[in-house]
């Protein structure tokens, strides 16, 4: 069968918000082809620097305070100039770690060997401006991604197909279901757990 996955796994992961994910990249299930849009690399690149851009202008708040308070304070450091301080080595270090936990979970999709990719094809485009499947202009992305899976899994109409994303908001409203099962793809999952659960009994009945 295809699992469709797309950016938010990949996320998921950095955040350390999913661990059965991280488990299912190292150890696909026996008769899983993965299968994630190429672009979801570049999505997933964009969300990085927004999320640094993001901890970055928190931090600079921390510096505007902690100059504020040594200035009041001069050589006796106040309670609050020290907890201000240990703040922004504790926020400096969650930085780091995000960055590096990013890092992990590219190269975990990279590396597993039963994920493929789906290239961007000029149809794909052309519908996500023509025929937007989401209405809102800032679903673009979100279009295109859609988009690409839907042409992908009409490509193989005799496979059992699923779609994993905890991006409920979007792609769990019940008229984008629709549009999923009139593709092919009958199966929705938010999380890893419960696609492995459903997976399992399948096997096992």
């Amino acid at each position: 069968m295809i699992l469709y996955v797309e950016t938010n796994l990949i996320m998921a992961i950095a955040k350390g918000q999913d661990k059965e994910a991280e488990e299912m990249l190292k150890h696909p299930p026996m008769g899983v082809n993965l299968i994630m849009p190429s672009l979801c690399y570049m999505e997933a690149i964009i969300a990085l620097e927004n999320e640094r851009k993001q901890r970055t202008i928190f931090l600079n708040h921390l510096d505007i305070q902690i100059n504020e308070e040594s200035r009041n304070f001069g050589q006796d450091p106040s309670l609050l100039l020290t907890k201000l301080r240990e703040a922004k080595l504790s926020y400096e270090k969650s930085l780091n770690d995000f960055h590096q936990c990013f890092v992990d979970g590219i190269n975990l999709v990279c590396n597993c060997h039963q994920l493929n990719l789906i290239e961007l094809r000029k149809d794909s485009i052309v519908k996500t401006f023509n025929q937007p499947i989401f209405k809102k202009d800032k679903q673009l992305r979100d279009n295109l991604i859609l988009q690409c899976i839907i042409d992908h899994s009409q490509q193989y109409p005799s496979l059992q197909k699923a779609l994993l994303t905890n991006n409920s908001k979007e792609f769990g409203k019940p008229d984008i279901k629709e549009i999923l099962q009139e593709a092919g793809i009958n199966k929705y999952f938010p999380k890893t757990a419960d696609f492995l659960g459903w997976f399992r009994s399948q096997n096992s009945s």
